[in-house]
């Protein structure tokens, strides 16, 4: 998936993982804690951006390039 088709999966999903009402880097560091199992998310309702039914990798990257947009 390039740049372009990551950002346009993630438009309209909400990406707010930290509850602080934006998508930013906290955000980001949340997802790679929980997929690190270093801390896990309270909510990972929002955490599976492609849908695929796993939070990992693939969603890291998928937020990541939303923020590098």
């Amino acid at each position: 998936i390039n740049n372009r088709g990551a950002v346009a999966l993630t438009r309209g999903v909400a990406c707010d993982l930290t509850g602080d009402g934006k998508t930013d880097s906290a955000d980001l560091t949340a997802l790679l804690r929980h997929v690190a199992k270093i801390q896990l998310l309270g909510n990972t309702s929002n955490a599976d951006l492609n849908k695929d039914g796993n939070i990992d990798a693939a969603d890291v990257t998928m937020l990541a390039r939303k923020l590098a947009g």
